[in-house]
């Protein structure tokens, strides 16, 4: 009794303020109440004195105290509060083992802090760091253990959310291994860093009680329909099992599977109860985000019929619906927005038909309403970024439907995507350069019939090119500048061609080594020539463009693709139309030997021999000099050799 209304005492005191908290420690008051957890640990008024005031101490904003604290407490009693005070606790109404759940969450937060050596708390002694491999060893009977008390506490709403909160940081912990420069934001974790492999044959053991959990998981979101706190732990606790799980990892990252993919059962548990809870709790903003990366690391399975089995349960449950009406709901919150889309892309991609039930119900329309809401100011933010990417990942999957096509063009959404490039046109504001990649891929998808928009983004892109740039921007713009030229089907006025000519040019001859660049270039070339009118083709068909294309060439010889786009620049530059100059027609001899080597050394692609034959073809056109030059080359056998090679290609065969 006494040494109940002692621990009391210390908390209460500890609950005044920080500055008693600390006084409470450096007072030797957590190695008090450890010693009474040791000396009366089967008296449950000492246990839930003790523990709730751990639990007071430790789950405190102040990162400070929470590493005082985890540095009374010993390696040995350390170990006994993560596992034997909770083994040994059974009580009737659960309220001990609450108490006990909530200060392990603690211990862990404290844990991860400590071991992340933040602040003045760098100096940790080598044998410390040696036992804290240990711990690890724990892990597995400590989930088995929160399993069994949510099993035995159905009803009490405090076990089951600290539960879902434990095995959401104990998962998390398990699989990531942490870099000095990472913080450990305890409930927010928006990507995985590298697993530690170095365990993961011990960690592949512990997998099984995680999945066991979630059953319980989902029994205790249905218990407890209305506690918002709890549902908000569980789906961040199905966001990270279904992260680290996933049967479709990107090794090159450090991700990968982890050991037990879920099965087709529990991935239809899973996906019922996020959708329904992210119905009934729409209000909560950490609750509808994680609920969406929940859905989208359930979209990449692909273990048996998962993938369907997670569309079908969404659109039965009118999940998509819900998702776009309630982006309409929470306009300001951005981050949100973007998960949102993130999380329909990923149902769109992997199930076509729900790209007819976003245009059914007018989804297209309402992602552009909101789009239209937030461009009227210039990008500033990475959520902002972050949201403009996910709306044109979600547009570029849509633009595969010939329906939504027609709806993406009449909502004038790309028209606003557009803008907010614009806005961004200068070097200390510029957007990313894949949002810019996937504006100008949009335009060359949806672009209005009048090839207003294709002008504009055309002239934007020059623009970019003007200014200092990097390699990997440059590379950007002109592959933006390659998809525009393809897909205008009007002509360029002279001022522009002449533009586009000129930077291409700068470009090649400037980073002669970027394959990426190089061929962009050649296609750029090639499809300009089918953009002019043809009183504009004479003035601007040079011999700098050849010489441009034969360095190509020959720098990149074993390039296949680029050996491709080369060859067919030469062939559109020769078949347009009016006359070439003396000087250029000795340029253009000296060429014909480069598209013989290409079609040498590459005898198994088939795009290369057709664009090969078809530079033939159109350099002897241009004289009979030129004709007998090609003939004497080796082009003749080139071109037998592939037409046996390929002889369904019926329109290599025509060239």
């Amino acid at each position: 009794l006494i040494v109940c209304e002692a621990i009391q005492s210390i908390w209460i005191i500890s609950s005044l303020g920080k500055k008693y908290k600390k006084e409470v420690i450096q007072n030797g008051g957590v190695n008090a109440i450890i010693d009474a957890l040791n000396g009366f640990s089967k008296c449950s008024d000492v246990v839930k004195c003790s523990v709730g005031a751990l639990s007071s101490l430790l789950c405190d904003d102040d990162q400070e105290n929470r590493m005082l604290v985890l540095m009374c407490i010993q390696e040995e009693k350390y170990e006994t509060v993560m596992v034997e005070i909770l083994e040994m606790c059974t009580t009737t109404d659960g309220d001990v083992e609450g108490w006990i759940l909530r200060m392990i969450y603690g211990l862990f937060v404290a844990f991860l802090d400590f071991d992340e050596n933040v602040g003045d708390f760098r100096q940790l002694q080598e044998e410390e760091k040696e036992k804290m491999g240990k711990r690890k060893r724990h892990w597995r009977s400590l989930t088995a253990n929160i399993v069994s008390v949510m099993s035995m506490h159905k009803s009490n709403a405090e076990v089951q959310m600290w539960s879902c909160r434990l095995m959401w940081i104990l998962l998390e912990n398990l699989t990531v291994e942490k870099t000095k420069e990472e913080s450990h934001p305890p409930q927010d974790s928006s990507s995985l860093g590298k697993i530690d492999t170095t365990a993961a044959a011990f960690e592949a053991l512990m997998m099984n009680d995680f999945l066991d959990a979630i059953t319980a998981v989902t029994d205790a979101m249905s218990a407890h329909k209305d506690d918002t706190i709890l549902h908000e732990a569980a789906c961040g606790f199905f966001y990270i099992l279904t992260k680290v799980s996933s049967s479709v990892a990107d090794l090159s990252a450090g991700i990968i599977p982890l050991y037990l993919p879920l099965s087709s059962v529990q991935i239809r548990c899973i996906t019922k109860s996020i959708v329904n809870t992210m119905m009934n709790h729409s209000s909560s903003p950490i609750l509808q985000i994680y609920g969406c990366r929940t859905l989208s690391n359930l979209c990449s399975y692909t273990y048996e019929n998962s993938t369907k089995d997670v569309c079908v349960a969404v659109d039965q449950l009118g999940g998509v619906n819900f998702l776009l009406q309630s982006m309409q709901n929470n306009l300001n919150n951005i981050f949100l927005l973007a998960e949102s889309c993130g999380s329909i892309t990923s149902l769109c991609e992997s199930a076509p038909w729900i790209k007819d039930s976003i245009f059914d119900s007018g989804g297209i329309d309402a992602v552009s309403n909101i789009v239209r809401f937030h461009v009227r100011n210039i990008v500033s933010d990475e959520d902002q970024l972050y949201f403009l990417e996910n709306v044109c990942a979600l547009l570029m999957v849509l633009s595969t439907n010939s329906n939504c096509v027609v709806a993406i063009k009449s909502s004038g959404i790309v028209d606003d995507l557009f803008s907010v490039v614009k806005s961004s046109d200068n070097a200390d504001n510029y957007i990313s350069e894949h949002l810019l990649l996937t504006v100008i891929e949009l335009i060359s998808k949806t672009g209005d019939e009048n090839n207003e928009l294709f002008t504009a983004a055309l002239s934007f892109a020059i623009r970019m090119m003007e200014m200092p740039t990097t390699e990997d921007r440059l590379i950007n713009i002109i592959v933006s500048i390659h998809l525009i030229v393809s897909s205008m089907d009007c002509c360029i006025d002279v001022i522009l061609s002449r533009k586009v000519r000129d930077q291409v040019l700068n470009a090649m001859c400037h980073m002669p080594s970027s394959a990426a660049v190089q061929e962009a270039s050649c296609y750029i070339i090639s499809f300009l020539r089918t953009k002019m009118d043809d009183d504009v083709i004479p003035t601007l068909r040079t011999s700098d463009e050849i010489v441009a294309i034969r360095n190509a060439m020959r720098v990149h010889q074993t390039h296949s693709s680029l050996q491709a786009a080369a060859c067919l620049a030469i062939r559109n530059f020769c078949a347009a139309r009016g006359n070439i100059e003396d000087k250029v027609v000795t340029v253009l001899f000296e060429s014909i030997n480069d598209v013989v080597k290409a079609s040498v050394t590459h005898p198994k692609s088939p795009i290369v021999q057709e664009n090969a034959c078809g530079a033939f073809w159109a350099l002897s056109t241009v004289s009979d000099h030129m004709a007998l030059s090609v003939a004497s080359s080796g082009a003749i056998e080139c071109i037998i050799e592939a037409m046996n090679e390929f002889p369904g290609l019926l329109s290599f065969q025509d060239d």
